[in-house]
Formats: C-alpha cells, sequence, structure tokens
C-alpha cells in the first residue's frame, strides 16, 4: 500500500478493498487494531445495533454528551453525502488532513506486522475511526455497527452500554430469512454484565434478544417494560416514563412519531449513564432533544418561493423503515403525494413500495449512482403493480434527472417524499443544498 497523498488516493483504496465484499469474522479487525495498539481499548463507548433508528439515536446520545461538556465521538456508515460524515468529534467531520494521518497510520501498522490483505472496507474504515477517536482524546464514542452486529467489525468493543433498536427483515442473504435469526447476529453486541438498552420489537426478536442478555448476566431495560414514551394529544410533545419517574413535554427536533420512541431509548441510555456519575441533568435531554439533528432521515424542506410546498427526505431502505416513513406521512397535511424513489437492487423491492406507492399520485423512478442500483426502467416496471390507478410513473436515469421532473409537477399543499436507498438521499440532498429554491424547515 502507496502513502496516502490526497484524499482520491484513499477513495481508490477503499474502492480495492470493496472487491473483498462483505466478509464477516471479527480476526481481521483485531489484527489490524493490534497493530496499532489496540485504539478501541482507550475510550468509552456507545454500541449500537438494530435495522432501524441507529443513526437517530446515536445522534440524540452524542448531543446529550456534547451538551453535558464532555467531548463524544461518532461513528456511523453509510455516509449521506460525504465520506467524512463517518466519523465525527462533537458534530465536527473529521478534516482532510486528519483522515489521511489515520489512514497512513493504519497503513503502516499493517506493513509493519505483515497483514495480508483480505480485510474488507469497513475493517478499515472501523480502525481509522477508533484510532483517531483514542488519539483525539474523546471521552466517549457512540459507535454504530454497520451490518448485524455478532461478527460486525465494531463488534471489538467493551462498550458502558450497549443499545439495540427495532429489529426488520433486512440484509437476509447474510443476516437469516427470520426476524429471530436477524435478531440473533443483532445480539452479538451484547456483552456479559454489560447493561443493555432495547428498543421496540417485534415479540419473536425480544424473546432472542432477551434470552441472550440473560445467558450472559446482562442487565436489561426495554421499552414498553420498564420504559416507554406516552404521547400528547398533539402527538407534538411526548411524557417519558420510566418506574415512578415522568419527564413530561418533551420534544425531540426529528419528524415523526417513531423518534418519539427513538428519544425513549436514548433517554434510558442516558439516565444510565448518569447513574454511574455523567452530568446529565433533565434539562440537559430536552435542550438536547430539540437541538439534534439528523440529515436525510424525516427531514423538512420548504419551497422558498412557496412555503405551502413540502419536501421530505427519508432513507426508507428497509421493509421496516418504509413501513415507519408511510405512518410518518399519514401524520402530515398535504393535497397530493409526489415520490421519488431509488431502491438499491438487493433490497427487498417489494416489501419496500408495497408501503408506500399506494398513497402517491406522481412517482419518479431513479437510479443512484452505486453499482448496486438496478436498471431504471427494469425498476420502474417493478414498481407498476404498486400504483394506485390514479397515479402516473415517470422513468429518470438519474437523480440529477429526476428531480427537476419530481419537483415541476408540485402544486401548492403538494408533498414530494424522497426516499428508498440513503444513497437517493444523499445526491438528491446535494441537488437540494445547492438550490436556492429549498429552505430547510424548523420543527416548531
Amino acid at each position: 500500500m502507496a502513502p496516502f497523498n490526497t484524499s482520491q488516493d484513499l477513495e481508490i483504496f477503499l474502492k480495492h478493498l470493496e472487491k473483498y465484499g462483505m466478509v464477516f469474522g471479527l480476526e481481521n479487525i483485531r489484527a489490524i487494531l493490534s497493530s496499532i495498539g489496540n485504539p478501541q481499548d482507550s475510550f468509552r463507548a456507545i454500541h449500537i445495533a438494530g435495522s432501524n433508528g441507529k443513526g437517530s439515536v446515536a445522534a440524540m446520545i452524542q448531543q446529550a454528551l456534547m451538551d453535558a461538556g464532555l467531548t463524544c465521538g461518532l461513528y456511523t456508515s453509510p455516509h449521506l453525502q460525504r465520506f467524512t460524515e463517518r466519523f465525527k468529534i462533537d458534530r465536527e467531520e473529521i478534516t482532510e488532513e486528519n483522515l489521511l494521518h489515520y489512514a497512513n497510520h493504519l497503513t503502516d501498522g499493517i506493513k509493519a506486522n505483515h497483514i495480508p490483505e483480505g480485510f474488507t472496507y469497513f475493517d478499515f474504515t472501523t480502525a481509522m475511526a477508533f484510532d483517531y477517536f483514542a488519539s483525539q482524546g474523546v471521552d466517549f464514542a457512540v459507535i454504530e455497527t454497520g451490518l448485524g452486529g455478532r461478527l460486525d467489525s465494531t463488534n471489538v468493543l467493551q462498550p458502558e452500554i450497549c443499545v439495540i433498536t427495532p429489529i426488520s427483515l433486512e440484509h437476509t442473504q447474510f443476516l437469516g430469512t427470520t426476524l429471530d435469526a436477524i435478531a440473533r447476529e443483532k445480539a452479538g453486541i451484547i456483552k456479559k454484565e454489560t447493561p443493555v438498552i432495547i428498543g421496540r420489537q417485534a415479540p419473536e426478536a425480544l424473546a432472542v434478544l432477551l434470552s441472550t442478555a440473560e445467558d450472559k448476566d446482562a442487565p436489561t431495560s426495554v421499552f414498553g417494560r420498564d420504559f416507554d414514551r406516552v404521547a400528547s394529544a398533539s402527538g407534538g410533545t411526548f411524557t417519558y416514563t420510566q418506574g415512578g419517574l415522568r419527564l413530561s413535554d418533551l420534544k425531540t427536533a426529528l419528524l415523526g412519531p417513531h423518534q418519539q420512541e427513538n428519544a425513549a431509548t436514548a433517554i434510558r441510555t442516558l439516565l444510565l449513564l448518569k447513574q454511574s456519575g455523567i452530568p446529565i441533568h433533565e434539562e440537559t435531554i430536552r435542550g438536547s432533544l430539540r437541538r439534534v439533528s439528523w440529515p436525510g432521515r424525516g427531514e423538512l424542506w420548504e419551497n422558498r418561493d412557496d412555503p405551502a410546498i413540502h419536501l421530505m427526505l427519508d432513507g426508507a431502505h428497509n421493509p421496516g423503515g418504509a413501513e415507519i416513513l408511510s405512518r410518518t406521512i399519514k401524520t402530515l397535511s398535504f393535497n397530493r403525494l409526489h415520490l421519488m424513489i431509488g431502491i438499491l437492487a438487493d433490497k427487498d423491492m417489494a416489501a419496500i413500495a408495497s408501503k408506500l406507492l399506494p398513497m402517491a399520485r406522481e412517482v419518479t423512478a431513479v437510479a443512484p449512482r452505486i453499482d448496486r442500483a438496478p436498471d431504471v426502467k427494469q425498476f420502474a416496471r417493478q414498481l407498476q403493480p404498486f400504483l394506485s390507478p390514479q397515479a402516473h410513473i415517470h422513468i429518470a436515469g438519474s437523480i440529477p434527472d429526476g428531480f427537476p421532473i419530481a419537483a415541476q409537477s408540485l402544486a401548492p399543499g403538494d408533498l414530494l417524499v424522497i426516499t428508498g436507498s440513503l444513497y437517493t438521499v444523499g445526491e438528491a440532498r446535494d441537488i437540494i443544498e445547492r438550490s436556492s429554491n429549498w429552505i430547510k424547515k424548523t420543527l416548531p
């Protein structure tokens, strides 16, 4: 491996590593981390697995830890618009200078220890994140798994708390074809005698998680059993409940009733940290929930010329996410729903489309700029059975071509939802940010 002098050099190398695909196991990541002194042992961590809500919960926890005066790293994947988004400290993305420094430090360790190639893209980026956080002296790092949990590259951590957000059918070619099989993989992050916070789960998934926790003597806090959220009559605010504790009139900046449930999971985690001496107070939690930002997930924009026209970005990349987005859309007021959608070829397209397309009057099929994207004409044909009789479908080869098509027929009171793969959402967000026609909407 040659030294990385530019971000383009690193990008080429990471693209090269993609040929190894998804190789599950911890042998490679452990060897790489050992070659640079096991940085993952140098910071306190919160480890998060699940199918939906991982990123939102991670962002809420990080915001609160920052507001409590702690330096906090955040490692998430995939990125939405920029590779540097994956590595954040106190919400600041890693600089290109630091990106290259830690990539080169990693390659020096790999070469010095004669570690053979065969490690994956995610092995390499995870080791970079741990090295970065350790070297920068973070107090905490919030770490999101990539895929699964048991054999995920991040599962070398010894975290303070494990968190498991809602589990749904996803990546069935790797994780298993049933909910309990997938739950077994996610449950692999549970550590011996380490507290685990469990978000809302289907009964079969919950049974697996509780059984694993019992085997490892891991104390559990379960949504709906040990803590909960009660929405107000208007749905705008909610109350967090935990035994005799009630935190009322809470509100999160993230859109949708599911985000209140994510917030409850984050609050339970934060209150557990408070018991260990972290100075997290009720007002810290209140303010953090109102300030948190997680781009591309239930993110609302309004038209500069006509504020009655709205746009939402949401990465509903699996059936569970599509169901959540469907419920969120139904809470909003609008005249007609326009949908711009791009789903990767290896996803359960039918399950995703069946949740979203029947509501739409105008649909624009697009293909994100990634090798796993389907042929857009074939994709559009696959969408046809899920369209309402009144709907029209448009085909665009790319997202830059598709966005003007999707936006041109918007009338006052209409809502455009851009969804599917996070790659679709990320490309669209680039366009929207550069446009003078759209303004990010802040929830009241």
